[in-house]
């Protein structure tokens, strides 16, 4: 258990990848009710249906994720709060509202500038430079299948590749990082409960660019278990592994969820996840904010649990990777 313990503690050393008729949500289909002709409470969720967005992604012991829109509605700044330091992302939109640049305060110790480019609307390049070290810099190529699916991103500069798997509606199952041919790290996920994603309300983000693969966005449900696996010359050491059978989802309005449970094998311990909206009026979202804080101020959770891995040159994955294979090594000596 000892062991345990300290390999979740390690996880921060490749951190840097988000009640009206609350439920217990079970593996079974949820049915969402269509608004009704004529009727003024179902214009209202209507409407909020495709205005309403994520404010708030509270993962403790993880980051807090808390989101700005501008007049037109679109993300404008994103910040990613660790507790002891946040990153601050300032975010640009073209005329067709595409995200074309970013300008990044990583942790109060370093400015970057992120570039998108973009084949039609869909991001084909992504560049990430350190405004004082331009040699400092990161370039990623996205490849996409015939449904549209980002399935590679690939960093040839640094030999660096992400790969991505979906399922049949178009949830991302699984995200592998390559160096060379060489498998360094695996983030498996399920979707066994049929709950909206919130990360897909994030108007102009669609892909969660600080982190390495597409970090959820996407998908159209949120995930029902993450086990994350690091390789260490072939062989697997499991970081965590959430219990899909025991993953409790409470969903509010619009069947997105207002907070999620998970337990993890690895560390025997509960993490309760929390979600906070905006400009979804008529929902009764916006009305379980104290349910949302009380579920906070009584959780209980491992104190770093999720290893959401940063694009980072100065701080790259794979030294990330590389330390933490020492540590456990030292670990099980």
């Amino acid at each position: 258990m000892r062991k345990l313990l300290i390999i979740a503690a390690c996880i921060l050393s490749i951190n840097m990848f988000v009640i009206s008729s609350c439920k217990k949500a079970t593996t079974e289909p949820l049915s969402i009710s269509e608004p009704g002709d004529g009727n003024s409470e179902g214009v209202a969720n209507k409407n909020a249906e495709t205005s309403c967005r994520l404010e708030t992604f509270d993962w403790p012991g993880f980051g807090r994720w808390t989101f700005h829109y501008n007049d037109k509605g679109l993300a404008d700044h994103w910040t990613i709060d660790f507790g002891y330091a946040a990153i601050e992302e300032v975010m640009f939109y073209d005329n067709n509202n595409r995200l074309i640049r970013a300008e990044e305060d990583f942790l109060g110790s370093a400015n970057y500038v992120y570039n998108f480019f973009y084949d039609g609307n869909r991001i084909r390049r992504l560049t990430r430079t350190n405004v004082d070290f331009p040699e400092d810099a990161l370039e990623f190529t996205y490849t996409y299948n015939s449904k549209g699916q980002n399935t590679r991103q690939d960093d040839n500069t640094h030999d660096q590749h992400v790969l991505m798997y979906y399922d049949a509606i178009g949830n991302c199952t699984k995200a592998d990082i390559y160096f060379g041919s060489v498998l360094w790290f695996s983030d498996n996920y399920t979707f066994n409960i049929p709950s909206r994603n919130p990360k897909l309300n994030i108007p102009g983000v669609e892909t969660g660019f600080p982190f390495y693969g597409t970090a959820n966005v996407p998908d159209k449900w949120f995930f029902s278990s993450n086990k994350s696996i690091l390789y260490d010359n072939g062989n697997p050491i499991i970081l965590n592994d959430y219990d899909p059978s025991q993953t409790i989802i409470n969903t509010g309005g619009l069947n997105f969820p207002i907070s999620v449970n998970f337990y993890d094998r690895v560390t025997e311990s509960n993490t309760n996840v929390t979600f906070e909206y905006e400009n979804c009026e008529g929902t009764g979202i916006t009305q379980n904010r104290q349910a949302q804080v009380n579920a906070r101020e009584t959780n209980k959770f491992p104190e770093h649990n999720l290893p959401l891995m940063l694009r980072s040159s100065s701080r790259s994955i794979k030294e990330q990777v590389l330390k933490l294979r020492e540590k456990y090594r030292k670990e099980i000596k």
